[in-house]
């Protein structure tokens, strides 16, 4: 019921398609309201075909605007692998192809899609390999683009917030714990961190996390700089928190 409210007044901004894909986009949607998986893979395919049968002028832009309102969070419908692989994925690529700001945003969005196939990776520059990656491209490029600048934050403090979460065990890099060079470079990544939530004007949401991570990236090292450690990181951090 949700679906029905809602879908009605958001599509109605995704540029028109003729009759037959805007049918079978139709149907899609039916399907996605109460059909089975089979029935909305189905529908899903015939849409993708009847799509790719319009020229290139005509549904490229249409995937790049489904895109854009993905970003907003105003299409509640799942965005399924078949359309990300022959429909949304080519049509973000050739606009970053074609030097279009904000395409690089639009990809880094989808991330998390790409872990499921190696395929989308490997069709991307080495330097373009991660959503961080991309994110700073984008704000090369476009410096002014806020968007991708808060994106890049949330990022980032995704990836903070990874390196604590098994305190007070220790502090990770990767997936092990941080040896000396690490915690020396995630003491240079909290600074670039902090760049990036100064900048873009969202600092405050993540003090707590920075504070955090400021303390505990600097009391590891000094941890793992002991000559002779005694116990573990939470035992060290008694004294040091008394310092």
């Amino acid at each position: 019921m949700t679906f029905q409210v809602v879908w009605p007044s958001v599509l109605k901004h995704v540029i028109e398609l003729p009759d037959k894909p805007r049918q079978r986009w139709d149907e899609y949607l039916d399907a996605e309201l109460g059909g089975t998986r089979s029935q909305k893979l189905g529908s899903l395919n015939r849409f993708i075909a009847s799509l790719l049968e319009l020229p290139t002028e005509i549904w490229r832009p249409w995937a790049i605007e489904f895109c854009q309102q993905h970003e907003l969070k105003q299409l509640p419908v799942a965005v399924r692998q078949p359309l990300l692989e022959h429909v949304l994925f080519p049509a973000l690529m050739h606009s970053w192809q074609s030097g279009a700001s904000g395409s690089l945003r639009l990809l880094a969005g989808f991330f998390d899609h790409f872990n499921n196939s190696r395929h989308y990776l490997q069709a991307l520059p080495n330097n373009l390999e991660s959503r961080d990656a991309m994110l700073k491209e984008e704000l090369r490029q476009n410096p002014d683009d806020v968007r991708a600048g808060r994106m890049l934050a949330a990022s980032m403090a995704q990836y903070a917030a990874h390196t604590l979460h098994e305190l007070p065990s220790g502090v990770l890099y990767a997936m092990d714990g941080a040896t000396l060079v690490e915690c020396q470079e995630l003491i240079e990544f909290l600074g670039e961190f902090r760049d990036v939530v100064t900048r873009f004007a969202v600092a405050d949401i993540y003090r707590e996390l920075l504070e955090d991570a400021s303390f505990h990236y600097n009391a590891y090292l000094a941890y793992l700089l002991q000559e002779n450690r005694i116990g573990g990181y939470q035992e060290f951090l008694r004294s040091y928190e008394a310092l």
